[in-house]
């Protein structure tokens, strides 16, 4: 049975309970107490049906156990009726008319699998109006409009999911005008008349899940104005979330776009969903959110974007969002947790961050007006120095957030607290600078590497590779002209190209390689060289770590560093995981400069996607 259908029994149950229940005696005489005669599940010929509700009959049978049920039921007396009748059929293609003539019923739900037609007086004869139909999985490829008319006055519920609807006419629902429900979800819609749905004048909810639809045909949705729930998850939605993508519908409450392949939100998106309070963007290929994307939704109170690609969130992008209780951002690649994200939340109780790549807490991101009792960070990167010492302090002392939430905040570096809880590390443990020196492998005499074109020497002075990171320390060295690296960039090989995966440092320094941003696997093939195209022409120190080995990559390194080895004999990238180090060097001060840097490998195949 479907979930709607329980849905229908449930819905069914609390009419007939309520409607059946004895009305106040208007008579201030004292009355003889009386006991209802409880209902008794009804006996139907061979056992084709049994009770597990009050009031609830479902039933298994073919064509010819439908006249049988029938009959059982018009020969009830009023206390024995049932109000729901569920029947799922076998070897049935086509529903006989007036199978139900003369019984008294509240609420109907025809499964088969087979149904393909229903005749025009199927539902002619009920000596009760009928609130509620399902007809869910069968093989409907158009709306049974003409057997639905004589229902048109009193339905107030209708299910026809899991079907094979592929358009709805003008016409599909002609004189439903008291319809409250409908749920078409899991059909093969994909076209949708301009007045398809101007007959649903009371029409609340609307169940569109699971269909063939594009931006272009929700444009049809333009006249519920009635509406308060709207589904349209797991369509073919596509392109930037923008002002107009969904119509301007006045009532709209409750939106749910995920599951689609929406790529951004502008500014102003969803502009007109004036009572919006809840949107469902999972599941998408969201990266950017534009300054002021939610302009429009203030009254917008639960926001989820998880399962998305978005990097970073600025203030301006939530800045209209005063009224939001709930966010979650999980299973994203969010980089840090800023004040941006959470000081224009004034009314934020709920924030799940879960499986982003979140090594940062800035020491500014909790303030005094934190309303926040949820807040989760399980899978992600951090680094636990002295930056997160007053996040920590703040974690740990937080009467608001729960155990479980606290323990989500897992240390990945440096090694010595590897796997550490935030809370459980003591705050002096939390250090700047040279924390882990001591583990640094260091480099066997003088380890230098010339530069051609500047005659710029750059000294490696020491580095670690445990398997999954390398951590590098170097110095370059000016002689007329000075150097420094602004950034580390670790590539992977995915696919016909590669890609930056990860970049140590916020002082972006970003190539233009041909047509693409990343260079191709094809020009190191052809004479193993890489020919970048730069944008300033600077030479460059390409880093390559052949092998997971810890000796067999320090040797690796070594020999690139020293130059035993010259960088045109490095190897092409294995796809599995070796990385490789390309230091960008630019001109900066006069002065001799130190970097200290480190790479991180992705954490999951997921995140090798990007």
């Amino acid at each position: 049975m479907s979930q709607y259908c329980l849905v229908l029994l449930l819905t069914i149950y609390s009419y007939v309970t309520a409607t059946s229940s004895p009305s106040t005696p208007t008579s201030t005489l004292p009355s003889s107490p009386s006991t209802p005669t409880p209902w008794s599940c009804p006996s139907i010929k061979n056992d084709l049906c049994a009770c597990d509700l009050p009031h609830t009959l479902r039933c298994t049978a073919n064509k010819s156990d439908l006249y049988a049920i029938s009959e059982s039921l018009r020969g009830l007396e009023p206390d024995e009726r049932v109000s729901l009748l569920d029947c799922t059929l076998s070897n049935v293609t086509v529903l006989p008319g007036k199978f139900l003539e003369g019984v008294t019923l509240h609420g109907l739900v025809i499964s088969s699998g087979e149904l393909k037609n229903i005749s025009d007086g199927a539902f002619i004869g009920l000596s009760s109006p009928l609130q509620a139909l399902g007809l869910p999985n069968n093989l409907l490829s158009v709306v049974p409009t003409s057997a639905l008319a004589p229902l048109a006055p009193n339905l107030d519920r209708l299910d026809l999911s899991h079907n094979q609807l592929y358009k709805l006419e003008n016409t599909s629902f002609k004189g439903l005008s008291s319809l409250n429900f409908l749920d078409l979800s899991y059909n093969k819609l994909m076209t949708l008349s301009q007045d398809c749905l101007a007959p649903l004048v009371t029409l609340r909810v609307l169940r569109l899940q699971g269909n063939r639809l594009t931006v272009s045909v929700v444009a049809a949705l333009q006249g519920l104005r009635s509406v308060t729930d709207l589904d349209l998850s797991h369509n073919l939605l596509a392109g930037p979330l923008g002002p107009s993508t969904v119509p301007r519908l006045s009532s709209l409450k409750v939106l749910s776009i995920a599951h689609n392949q929406f790529s951004s939100v502008r500014r102003g998106a969803l502009a007109g969903l004036d009572k919006l309070t809840s949107l469902s963007c999972h599941h998408n290929q969201i990266d950017v959110l534009e300054d002021h994307s939610f302009r429009a939704l203030s009254t917008l109170s639960h926001l989820d974007l998880a399962h998305n690609r978005i990097v970073a969130v600025s203030g301006a992008s939530l800045a209209h969002l005063s009224n939001l209780t709930t966010l979650d951002l999980s299973h994203n690649f969010l980089r840090a947790l800023t004040q941006d994200l959470i000081t224009p939340l004034k009314s934020l109780q709920e924030l799940r961050l879960d499986d982003n790549d979140i090594s940062m807490v800035t020491p500014d991101v909790i303030g005094d007006n934190v309303t926040i009792t949820t807040l989760t960070l399980s899978d992600n990167p951090l680094n636990c120095d002295c930056s997160l010492k007053q996040f920590a302090s703040w974690l740990l002392n937080s009467s608001r957030i729960s155990a479980e939430d606290k323990a989500t905040a897992q240390c990945a570096t440096p090694p010595s607290l590897e796997n550490g809880l935030l809370i459980e590390i003591p705050v002096e443990e939390l250090l700047c600078g040279g924390g882990d020196d001591h583990d640094v492998i260091p480099p066997e005499g003088p380890l230098a590497t010339p530069l051609p074109v500047s005659g710029t020497r750059v000294y490696l002075r020491g580095f670690q590779y445990d398997g999954s990171r390398v951590n590098l320390q170097w110095s370059v060295e000016a002689q007329h002209i000075a150097y420094s690296c602004d950034a580390l960039f670790v590539y992977e090989e995915l696919g016909s190209h590669e890609h930056i995966a990860y970049s140590c440092d916020a002082l972006f320094v970003y190539e233009e390689l041909g047509s693409h941003e990343h260079p191709s696997p094809n020009e190191y093939e052809n004479d193993r060289t890489p020919k970048p195209k730069t944008k300033n022409q600077n030479p460059k120190i390409l880093l390559q770590i052949k092998n997971k080995e810890k000796s067999e990559a320090t040797k690796e390194l070594t020999k690139v560093a020293t130059g035993v080895a010259a960088p045109t004999d490095h190897t092409i990238l294995d796809h599995e995981a070796p990385q490789a180090l390309s230091c960008v060097l630019e001109d900066k001060d006069p002065d001799s400069s130190t970097v200290s840097q480190s790479s991180k490998n992705n954490q999951s195949e997921g995140k090798q996607a990007r």
